[in-house]
């Protein structure tokens, strides 16, 4: 038997030690896929800036006639997007929402793709600037519709106002409890009939 000191030996032990090495390493990985996936979401979502994204599990995101470059609705979406990336969207919807819909059909573009220029940026005005070099006509159709949102969602737009807290008088207060009942159950119903990955960028 030769001894284990022998040179034969010593490559022998150590192409074992290095088989079992890569066994391991192939068994972590396979085991670890989903963590993996995850870290790589969150070097996506590490562009950022966590100091521009709202937790809108406590917070709410700009009121729908806020405007960037002339496009209503446009910050509230990037405030939802940013959200949704960071897994602090609470209990509003991002890929199930009728007026998200309307106006990124008028962008030419989907809810991942949205994603993906939200998660590429800084600053809104970085959201901007790369949504007209994708489309400047996209950017006109936007404002387009923008025009026309006040009138098209007229109702929707006022619950929402209520929901969120944004009428102030005290009437409208009293109001936003219940209002913040329904539209809780309803967007939790939403959620579960109509499950979204339109933030995922994987």
């Amino acid at each position: 038997m030769p001894s284990e000191n022998c040179p034969a030996a010593r490559v022998a032990r150590g192409a074992h030690e290095a088989a079992s090495t890569a066994r391991a390493h192939i068994d972590a990985t396979s085991n670890r896929a989903p963590l993996i996936r995850a870290e790589v979401r969150k070097s996506a979502v590490a562009n950022l800036r966590l100091v521009n994204v709202r937790d809108l599990r406590r917070d709410r995101p700009r009121r729908w006639n806020e405007e960037i470059g002339g496009i209503k609705w446009l910050p509230r979406l990037i405030d939802k997007t940013r959200a949704a990336l960071a897994d602090c969207l609470g209990g509003y919807l991002y890929g199930q929402s009728p007026v998200d819909r309307g106006l990124l059909r008028a962008l030419g573009l989907g809810h991942r793709a949205f994603a993906k220029v939200v998660a590429d940026a800084s600053t809104d005005d970085d959201v901007f600037r790369a949504l007209f070099a994708r489309s400047p006509e996209g950017i006109e159709r936007a404002r387009a519709w923008s025009a026309e949102l006040p009138q098209k969602f007229r109702f929707l737009l006022f619950l929402i106002d209520i929901d969120d807290g944004y009428h102030e008088a005290w009437y409208w207060r009293i109001l936003r409890r219940p209002a913040n009942v329904i539209s809780n159950t309803l967007m939790h119903v939403v959620k579960l009939v109509w499950p979204s990955r339109a933030a995922a960028l994987d």
